[in-house]
């Protein structure tokens, strides 16, 4: 079957529907108003017959859905960042000097965990409003921008490369993974 969509992985369009739930507004946002329109979007589960890559196609537009969470990281339990400061702390040749950037860094949590380890240069990328001004409040210096090639050689241009790229709970979200791993490749250090 050939649709207009692509796959998110191989770019065929070779895709078959598997589930279509309909329309459905963003789960985390409310209204302010009884009579406020709410933004619904189909949601459309189909599978790649090239690569098996299930996914969703039609994802809503990243401006809708990233402009503002009402959610933020340090609001979630987090069990597993022990373990990734850990993990991080026994990497060869990062250590308290290196540049680590996090995509999708939300409020800056997870850096500020960073920082109180000993890390200082840390930068967070996020396109949330909310999210960055949360950040700035615990201190930790955000970009409010998506990351894709043309932020990563930004990016490069003004700071340099990076020794660790941090992107956590954020591949789900993002709709094209070829030019997402161009992006990490112009970014990190070889």
């Amino acid at each position: 079957m050939i649709t207009k969509f692509r796959c998110n992985l191989c770019s065929s369009n070779e895709l078959e529907a598997l589930l279509e739930f309909g329309e459905h507004p963003i789960a985390h946002r409310f209204l302010d108003a009884p009579d406020e329109h709410e933004y619904t979007h189909p949601v459309r589960v189909w599978l790649c017959r090239e690569c098996g890559l299930t996914q969703l196609v039609d994802p809503i537009p990243p401006e809708e859905l990233y402009t503002d969470y009402n959610w933020l990281s340090s609001w979630k339990f987090n069990p597993h960042i022990p373990r990734l400061l850990k993990l991080i702390s026994e990497l060869p040749g990062i250590g308290p000097n290196s540049a680590i950037l996090e995509v999708g860094s939300n409020d800056g949590s997870f850096l500020g965990e960073l920082h109180k380890e000993g890390y200082k240069n840390l930068l967070g990328m996020e396109p949330a409003r909310d999210a960055c001004a949360a950040a700035a409040e615990r201190g930790i210096e955000t970009l409010p921008a998506y990351f894709n090639q043309q932020t990563a050689s930004e990016l490069v241009e003004a700071r340099g490369s990076f020794d660790l790229i941090m992107v956590r709970q954020v591949l789900e979200h993002v709709t094209g993974l070829e030019e997402f791993r161009e992006a990490l490749k112009v970014c990190l250090k070889p």
